[in-house]
């Protein structure tokens, strides 16, 4: 087994694809964006706010289980509200970078089935 040594890189090395600022403007935007004039420009994120509504009517009007009706609801909403702080982090991003986002995932590996198995990542770039 050939042994690596990988220099660690720290976070003074990289500057932060989103600071501070940028994320709170962001969770205020994840707000501002269920406007009606916002909401309707994206229909999926418009048809699970109106769900959200309905959801929140039948519980008010009794004909669902508190706790149920509640909690469908509950999720609905923090759905709309990640969906609106994905897209207000990709547009901080944008602005951030100029338009020219660079690419970025995260890939986390807890454990192997045996220790001696390894992950192999392959990637592509077009410069």
């Amino acid at each position: 087994m050939n042994e690596t040594t990988y220099q660690v890189k720290t976070r003074r090395d990289h500057p932060a694809l989103l600071d501070a600022a940028a994320f709170r403007a962001s969770i205020r935007d994840a707000f501002i964006k269920l406007a009606p004039r916002h909401i309707v420009k994206s229909p999926v994120m418009a048809i699970v706010l109106l769900g959200t509504i309905l959801a929140a009517l039948i519980t008010l009007a009794g004909q669902a289980p508190a706790g149920f009706g509640w909690s469908v609801t509950a999720i609905l909403f923090v759905t709309v509200l990640f969906g609106n702080f994905a897209e207000a982090v990709a547009e901080a991003r944008g602005e951030v970078f100029d338009g020219e986002v660079p690419a970025s995932t995260l890939i986390v590996v807890k454990s192997l089935f045996h220790p001696d198995f390894l992950v192999e990542i392959e990637g592509v770039a077009v410069v």
